[in-house]
């Protein structure tokens, strides 16, 4: 093969490579307008939240901190109470979540 075959599969596979990776970071990144959507939604905490820790809502995992500072232990129940950038606010759920 001549050095302009290998010249373009070379771009080619690049190209290709780029389209995956664009793709994947897209399909994962957490939708900004969304979050407003998040505000009342009920969740499971998976680590302990010491102020800080994360929470499985919809099944994403994001990072949260409790409303009061207060240590909300692994698999509490807890409703999200606002968003601060990509952290959310929860408190402890009042109620059990709809979707257990």
């Amino acid at each position: 093969m001549s050095a302009t075959t290998y010249l373009l599969l070379l771009l080619g596979l690049g190209s290709l490579l780029a389209f995956v990776v664009v793709i994947s970071l897209w399909r994962h990144k957490k939708s900004g307008t969304g979050a407003v959507q998040l505000v009342g939604k009920q969740a499971i905490a998976q680590t302990d939240l010491t102020p800080e820790g994360s929470v499985l809502i919809d099944g994403e995992l994001w990072r949260a901190a409790s409303l009061d500072g207060t240590t909300i232990a692994c698999q509490e129940q807890v409703e999200v109470t606002r968003i601060e950038g990509l952290l959310v606010i929860v408190k402890r759920a009042s109620s059990p979540p709809h979707f257990l």
